[in-house]
């Protein structure tokens, strides 16, 4: 027990001199003081404030272990629970009583998401595409989107220079995509949402606001690719599903991660050791690479049929030359550009 008092200040069994600030205008990671932190707050000897924050249910005194977003299922009876976090191995009541990564489940059918960091990834091309995917972003939703581009890729002006991040260097495709994802989180660390797409697609009007309306799909880890390619698409679909692909996963062109699953897979040591161990030198196999991730922590990968996004690029820029459209590289069914995407799901759901 602490020698400190505050109105703000919470203990919990098992914790020692680890206690949570419910005082809004106190900033620290996950709102746990230490007795230090709170022996030269000021804020203590003031009035309590009128809305205090409220104590996370994983902090509430309890005999059973409350839910995190990535605790996982336990193999055997008698075995711990698993965590699905990169940074974690097993889940108990102690263990996340103390950690720093528990993250709240996620808000199921709208409403979980209310801001966006979003990026696109560009290289030079045969064929110029990114003032299209730019102009269909916006059509979609997205107005404001960093462009992170690699050496004596075409300027755009229609980009504010402040979201125009030029390369020095050349990083390739995979190195690019890793390091850009890693900037979103740190420029705009508490977006609900983070997308990432590449230089060569369009999207269909309104694709922000029906993800808006209709994520996440359940409370458990997931990551969203509204693209879905051809031979993913079965179909039989019509709207999400979890492809569980693993490796062979196709697709890269646009990825969603919520805020905490982009964390998690950034420190994760199967995407650090991809540059140095990956086939091809580390330079490709997004998609793979993210497909294996999810498949192995247990984490939901899922597409969208008919798919929200086209590919409209059929010249490489990490191979060079032009690649046929394969059914790897091509959208099975897909929702014409033009078309209103919360128009067809209102329909779709009003027929049903």
């Amino acid at each position: 027990m602490s020698e400190i008092t505050c109105h703000s200040m919470h203990c919990f069994p098992g914790h020692g001199d680890r206690y949570f600030c419910a005082h809004p205008q106190v900033t620290v990671l996950n709102s746990i003081v230490t007795t230090s932190i709170c022996r030269s707050c000021p804020l203590r000897s003031l009035p309590a404030p009128e809305n205090p924050r409220p104590i996370p249910r994983h902090l509430h005194p309890a005999q059973d272990l409350l839910p995190c977003l990535f605790q996982g299922p336990s193999k055997t009876e008698s075995e711990a629970l698993s965590c699905l976090h990169s940074n974690h191995e097993t889940a108990s009541l102690e263990i996340c009583r103390h950690c720093d990564d528990f993250e709240s489940l996620l808000l199921v059918g709208g409403g979980g998401i209310n801001t966006w960091s979003v990026g696109v990834t560009t290289a030079p091309r045969p064929l110029e595409t990114l003032e299209r995917t730019l102009e269909s972003l916006d059509v979609a939703g997205w107005s404001l989107v960093h462009v992170f581009a690699e050496p004596d890729s075409p300027v755009s002006l229609s980009v504010d220079p402040s979201y125009w991040h030029q390369r020095s260097q050349k990083l390739g495709a995979f190195s690019n995509w890793y390091v850009a994802l890693t900037e979103l989180v740190i420029r705009d660390p508490f977006a609900d949402a983070y997308l990432l797409c590449q230089d060569d697609i369009v999207l269909c009007r309104d694709t922000r606001a029906y993800l808006e309306e209709t994520l996440w799909l359940s409370e458990r880890p997931q990551v969203v690719s509204p693209y879905c390619a051809e031979v993913h698409d079965s179909g039989e679909q019509n709207g999400f599903f979890v492809a569980n692909a693993g490796w062979h996963t196709c697709g890269a062109l646009a990825l969603i991660f919520p805020n905490a699953i982009a964390r998690s897979l950034l420190c994760d040591s199967l995407l650090l050791h991809h540059r140095r161990n990956g086939p091809r030198h580390g330079h490709s196999n997004i998609d793979s690479i993210i497909g294996q991730w999810c498949q192995r922590s247990g984490i939901a990968f899922l597409m969208h049929a008919p798919s929200l996004v086209e590919h409209i690029g059929h010249h490489s820029s990490l191979w060079g030359g032009e690649t046929p459209p394969s059914p790897r590289r091509r959208a099975g069914s897909y929702l014409p550009s033009s078309l209103s995407v919360l128009d067809w799901y209102h329909k779709t759901h009003s027929d049903s």
